[in-house]
């Protein structure tokens, strides 16, 4: 009798377990494989007054963000090493759409104005209030160049400030980063943990089945 109730399957709800599996493939599919190829960090940091916010995507490769006030005109504007051609002076930066896979050149020089508040009330650039965007820039430009883009999240309506969001580069230097693509992240322990309870939930079930068809077939 007891050697009985060892073989004997678990009282447990089938439907129960073929929904862990189900979710933990949901999981899965949502998660992906990671793409090692891509460096993803966020910033969440907000650019006002007089600071400046250093964005350090990789060891010597930083961007500089500042917002400044000169000659009662407002500015936001960033400096760092962004193209392989290190443009001088104060030119307007490039606001690349998300998707984009710009042919090699196509990208943010050095010293650049996301946007510009005259005391007239006219705004210049393009990233105006109170839109975001993206910046496209080149990694490395002593050696062989890296893609990446620098995400701009939100412009305050009275430029009063505006939000660095996030940011990623293209490790493989054969390869254009798009814009906007981050890094997928691995599966969580929680996903595999589920893969695990449904599996062998429903394993053990349907060994004690057999087992017990066996038994009343003898």
């Amino acid at each position: 009798m007891n050697a009985m109730k060892l073989t004997e399957a678990p009282k447990v709800n089938e439907k129960r377990l073929l929904a862990y599996a189900a979710a933990a493939g949901a999981a899965l599919a949502v998660a992906g494989p990671a793409d090692a190829s891509v460096i993803y960090g966020t910033v969440d940091a907000t650019v006002s007054g007089a600071t400046t916010l250093p964005v350090s995507m990789r060891t010597g490769n930083t961007l500089y963000f500042f917002r400044a006030i000169n000659a009662g005109n407002i500015y936001g504007s960033v400096h760092g090493i962004a193209n392989a051609l290190n443009v001088g002076g104060f030119i307007v930066a490039s606001n690349f759409p998300q998707g984009a896979t710009n042919a090699a050149g196509k990208y943010n020089a050095d010293n650049l104005q996301l946007f510009k508040k005259p005391v007239s009330g006219a705004t210049g650039g393009n990233f105006k209030a109170p839109d975001g965007g993206y910046l496209r820039v080149k990694l490395d430009p002593s050696g062989t160049p890296l893609t990446g883009w620098v995400q701009i999240d939100q412009i305050a309506a009275d430029y009063s400030s505006y939000h660095v969001k996030d940011w990623a580069y293209e490790t493989d230097p054969s390869q254009r980063i798009v814009v906007g693509a981050t890094a997928v992240p691995e599966p969580t322990s929680s996903a595999l943990a589920l893969i695990a309870m449904g599996a062998g939930g429903l394993a053990v079930m349907r060994r004690g089945k057999q087992e017990k068809r066996e038994r009343e077939g003898a």
